[in-house]
């Protein structure tokens, strides 16, 4: 049964201990998949400092022309990620940062809109 709700509350205040969970550990099937932006997010990051291309996560902001506290923001939880920065992201970082879902051409209603009018 569909029991997601839209959330209100940003990650890490819906769970005070945001930064050491691991998205396989979140049960709400929304915030596990910030967690998994937020996973890929700081691998990109990482990577990209081992490799010597950027010196820190606000480095990599400055050089990108987003704000220094954009990514740590989004890796702390305290704000939610918006689509035209993620997209943003995908296209000048040329690495996946939204998690991947395979495309469905099931004619099954998704259950989430069972029993709505339509």
């Amino acid at each position: 049964m569909f029991s997601a709700e839209r959330p209100s509350a940003a990650p890490a205040d819906a769970f005070p201990n945001w930064n050491e969970l691991a998205a396989a550990d979140i049960d709400d099937p929304v915030y596990r998949i910030a967690a998994e932006v937020r996973g890929n997010l700081t691998a990109v990051i990482k990577d990209f400092i081992a490799r010597g291309w950027v010196a820190s996560q606000g480095d990599l902001a400055t050089k990108l022309g987003l704000p220094r506290s954009t990514f740590s923001r989004w890796v702390r939880g305290t704000v939610w990620p918006d689509t035209r920065t993620l997209a943003f992201l995908e296209v000048a970082l040329e690495r996946p940062i939204w998690p991947s879902a395979a495309a469905s051409d099931s004619d099954t209603i998704p259950e989430a809109l069972r029993g709505t009018d339509r």
